[in-house]
């Protein structure tokens, strides 16, 4: 860190970007992003609260996740596609260190150590059908996203909350099935 500014990729001689960081309880810092070499890959990097990379984390502080082929539409949904006035949280840290990323129409779950973790929904990751916005994980490991779906051919969108259990499931108290959604008409003001 210099005057309070790190700099660098996630590799030396690799191009990357960055598209989030996210604060764990104890200080640490993730910061997520793609690192691009043969492949594009999904990159975590972990930080002590000094700015030094946290070595027990990874490889030296960093673990590559490639994109997984039937969801390549990570690779670019993570990216920032929003404009500044539209906020967006698509990374959040669990209560026991997972890391749940929302990318365009799926969850991913990765555990403490960046790994993806197989045991969520038996694959790591749900897909639905609406568009993903943002990302919360509750105190006893539910997912909760919020995101839209469009109506029909029509320019009006239907506002979606969804909630999930810490092992992938719909949570069936929650709305219809784990889905809530809201739609306001277009109205003359």
């Amino acid at each position: 860190a210099d005057d309070g500014i790190l700099k660098g990729g996630f590799k030396v001689g690799s191009r990357a970007s960055l598209h989030g960081a996210q604060l764990y309880k104890d200080g640490k810092i993730l910061v997520i992003g793609t690192h691009r070499d043969d492949i594009e890959y999904l990159a975590f990097a972990r930080f002590l609260e000094n700015g030094k990379p946290d070595y027990t984390f990874g490889d030296g502080g960093l673990v590559l996740n490639p994109y997984p082929t039937h969801l390549s539409n990570l690779a670019v949904s993570t990216r920032p596609h929003r404009s500044m006035t539209q906020p967006t949280s698509n990374t959040a840290i669990g209560p026991n260190g997972e890391i749940i990323m929302a990318g365009w129409m799926s969850i991913f779950r990765y555990d403490p150590d960046g790994k993806l973790d197989l045991s969520f929904n038996g694959s790591g990751s749900i897909n639905v059908d609406f568009v993903i916005h943002a990302v919360g994980a509750s105190a006893d490991g539910a997912i909760t996203v919020v995101g839209s779906s469009s109506v029909g051919f029509s320019p009006q969108n239907e506002g979606i909350f969804a909630r999930f259990k810490a092992d992938g499931t719909p949570d069936n108290s929650f709305g219809t099935s784990g889905i809530t959604k809201i739609r306001i008409d277009e109205a003359d003001t």
